[in-house]
């Protein structure tokens, strides 16, 4: 069982991977300071949120990731490639040794040569390492989707996958998805115990059945 804890909120709050979390966070200036938060990695004097599972906290750093402009999706950020380079790396490392020995060799010989026909000293210690081929060939995930949704579930499942994040708050989703396709995402990322919380400055639907948190401008919770 996962479950969130909020500043304000005087409550254990469950993350159910069938039912979405819509906060609406009404007052302003903690919704700066909430987005600021989350986007900022979670760096503040005091934790807004904390996260459990099975009653342990978990560092919010390695539970949650932040999608905080659907207009801006890319799955190939920072983290994912360097999560992605991590997992090559360990994967085939026994494949890359003998292929690198080969490259910097030729690489050496190359710059020997170099070194030798130019009039004025030179000296070369470096290698070429496995992050160096990753990196030199700029390798990183296909997406070109142009449908949003598509775009959003490959997204988070890659996430998912490389950093093993199971809770994505996502900014102004209900903005960009309507209840039907909400649910669909629900549904295809239950399977792999996803679980969301979308942040609103206000109710969009109040007729919707999902599970609904306000946070006033007296910073008064109305769940």
């Amino acid at each position: 069982m996962k479950y969130l804890t909020i500043r304000y909120i005087d409550k254990k709050i469950e993350l159910s991977n069938s039912n979405p979390l819509i906060l609406c966070i009404e007052n302003k200036e903690f919704l700066y300071h909430f987005l600021m938060y989350l986007y900022n990695d979670f760096s503040s004097k005091e934790d807004l949120i904390s996260i459990y599972e099975d009653g342990e906290k978990k560092e919010n750093e390695k539970a949650i990731s932040f999608i905080s402009n659907l207009l801006n999706l890319d799955v190939n950020t920072k983290k994912n490639i360097n999560a992605l380079y991590k997992i090559l790396k360990s994967s085939y490392s026994d494949y890359l040794k003998p292929k690198l020995k080969e490259i910097n060799d030729k690489y050496k010989s190359i710059v020997d040569e170099i070194i030798l026909d130019f009039e004025l000293k030179l000296i070369s210690n470096n290698e070429i390492k496995e992050d160096d081929i990753f990196k030199m060939l700029d390798l990183r995930f296909e997406d070109a989707s142009f449908n949003l949704l598509e775009k959003f579930l490959n997204y988070v499942f890659v996430t998912s996958e490389l950093q093993n994040i199971k809770v994505f708050f996502v900014l102004f989703g209900l903005k960009f998805f309507n209840e039907i396709q909400i649910k669909q995402i629900i549904k295809e990322a239950s399977y792999k115990d996803i679980s969301f919380v979308f942040i609103e400055d206000s109710i969009i639907d109040k007729n919707s059945d999902f599970n609904t948190i306000i946070i006033d401008d007296d910073l008064c919770n109305l769940a």
